[in-house]
């Protein structure tokens, strides 16, 4: 039996969703730069085609009007003395179906002919046309017999002492030079459309980015708030299983476990709110509206919380500061959780004080102190150094940004570690409000 593949990551899935959005953009420009590639084609060639046709009526027009008979016979000095006889596009002067007389061309070979091929079949053309009596001024396409392509244009000369068509002007010229041009005309502009098409591919790609931002944005903070959901839930969890193998193993003590279980379980919840508020507050869906509290008192209550042998020592004073009880109730748990974890040596009890005064949270440890090359990572996301997630310090400190507030940390070999929570007062809100029109 063949195993299932596995589901595509979340990365994989922004990067296929990212591939497509370009794919979606660049289609987007095919149809616009394939109307332009024909339309730069159809008009290239219609005005090279233009220019030549132009060129022909005006050979052919001009030296209709310099041709003459003298005493029946067609007299050629006045078209020799035209400059158009020694330019570009040339003419023959042919009989037709009048009485005969050589055919005469212009001096300047523009083409490589064969001539009296040529002649023959402009000849037969101009009898058509006599006797037909109607002419082809307008430029017409034909082709010899080695199989090149002539463009020409016909103007018959009348006769007054004989009172009919006594010849005619065909002006001619090869079209191999005009189509060389237009064929490098569409060659140049498929070559541009296909850059356009690839430049718009590169544009599609990079404006992809910002449009899947939001995207990324709402997989970083599902990913935050499930990894902050785990550091969180991981201690009170293993407390409420012990609590319940406990009560069960001796039901005597269910009086005693009961409670504390009761109030385990209503701290997990209050955690599970300040998640979702935290999410709620990083997505933009609520706003961060803080409160007058005791945060002496607030302290306090975190540290009742604790076991009897893991409470630190405590110098609490009264403090008032704006904010929300239970995102600063985490932070000061994170840091006293992170002091009693990591602030001692090796088989040591730790030993950690908790200082409260003028909105400042202090947290001490007489612990090894901090390695100076971590120093600066221990508040990153999964850069402890110490074997843990580092989960608690980076919340501890996105909730001081959160409340105007900073948390630093000092550390020496000899004297621990000491975190520092400050938070704005009430007294330092209401002078920086006070300032901010001075700074006006």
């Amino acid at each position: 039996m063949s195993r299932a593949a596995a589901p595509p990551t979340a990365s994989a899935r922004l990067r296929r969703l990212r591939r497509r959005l370009t794919l979606i953009f660049t289609a987007m420009f095919v149809p616009a730069l394939a109307v332009l590639a024909v339309t730069i084609a159809w008009a290239d060639g219609s005005s090279r085609r233009q220019r030549l046709d132009d060129g022909l009526r005006r050979v052919s027009a001009s030296e209709t009007r310099l041709a003459y008979f003298d005493r029946g016979r067609i007299a050629f000095d006045e078209i020799e003395a035209d400059d158009l006889h020694t330019r570009c596009p040339g003419f023959v002067v042919v009989p037709g179906s009048a009485a005969p007389f050589p055919a005469h061309w212009s001096r300047r070979a523009c083409d490589p002919l064969d001539r009296p091929a040529l002649e023959r079949r402009l000849n037969r053309e101009a009898a058509e046309a006599m006797r037909h009596e109607t002419e082809y001024s307008r430029p017409r396409t034909i082709s010899t017999p080695d199989g090149a392509r002539l463009r020409v244009s016909m103007e018959l000369i009348w006769d007054d002492d004989a009172d009919a068509w006594g010849g005619a002007v065909i002006a001619v010229a090869g079209t191999a030079d005009l189509e060389a041009a237009h064929r490098r005309t569409v060659l140049l502009t498929g070559l541009g459309c296909a850059a356009l098409l690839a430049l718009a591919g590169l544009a599609g790609h990079a404006l992809a980015r910002p449009a899947m931002r939001p995207v990324v944005t709402a997989l970083e903070q599902q990913e935050t708030l499930l990894a902050d959901a785990a550091h969180d839930l991981r201690s009170p969890l293993a407390a409420l299983r012990v609590l319940a193998e406990t009560a069960r193993a001796d039901p005597a003590q269910q009086a005693e476990l009961l409670p504390r279980t009761v109030r385990l379980a209503e701290r997990m919840s209050g955690l599970i709110d300040g998640l979702l508020t935290r999410a709620r507050l990083v997505a933009g869906v609520e706003r961060f509206a803080p409160q007058p509290l005791r945060l002496d008192q607030l302290v306090e209550s975190v540290l009742d919380e604790r076991p009897e042998e893991e409470r630190p020592d405590a110098d609490l004073r009264p403090s008032v500061v704006p904010g929300d009880p239970d995102l600063l109730r985490r932070a000061v748990a994170n840091l006293i959780d992170n002091a009693l974890r990591h602030g001692h040596a090796p088989g040591e009890p730790a030993q950690v004080t908790v200082t409260v005064a003028e909105g400042q949270v202090t947290v001490a440890d007489r612990g090894p102190g901090i390695p100076p090359d971590i120093a600066e990572t221990i508040f990153t996301r999964f850069h402890s150094g110490s074997g843990s997630t580092g989960l608690g310090l980076t919340i501890a400190r996105w909730i001081a940004h959160t409340h105007g507030g900073t948390l630093s940390v000092t550390t020496t070999p000899e004297e621990g570690t000491t975190f520092l929570l400050a938070l704005p007062t009430q007294s330092t809100r209401r002078n920086r409000h006070r300032r901010r029109p001075e700074g006006h």
